[in-house]
């Protein structure tokens, strides 16, 4: 009968004691951010880039060897998929004005 009175005074005395505590509080230290970053996306990640990006360097490759004389903003106009599917004719390539692997490799971008 007694056993059963240790158990609980037992719990009881674990329970009271830092191993089985909660941890404190800890207040960050000057110039520490608390800040925690998500994991990148495969979108967010550097070594992908975006549409715009990949449309504003391909504008520059095109209007570096003067076949584009629009503006280097990143969008697909119709100026722009003239002048790649000129380069894609002139480097014997599907010319659909679709900036997909093959002309990406030939524009270097």
């Amino acid at each position: 009968m007694k056993a059963q009175h240790l158990i609980p005074g037992l719990a009881a005395a674990l329970l009271a004691t830092s191993a089985f505590a909660a941890p404190p509080a800890v207040a960050p230290s000057a110039g520490t951010s608390t800040h925690v970053s998500a994991p990148a996306t495969p979108m967010q990640s550097p070594a992908r880039a975006s549409h715009a990006d990949l449309y504003r360097r391909a504008q520059q490759k095109l209007k570096d060897v003067n076949l584009y004389t629009g503006a280097i903003d990143g969008t697909r106009n119709a100026a722009y998929v003239r002048a790649l599917e000129r380069f894609q004719r002139e480097h014997h390539l599907t010319a659909d004005g679709r900036l997909n692997h093959q002309t990406r490799a030939a524009l270097g971008v």
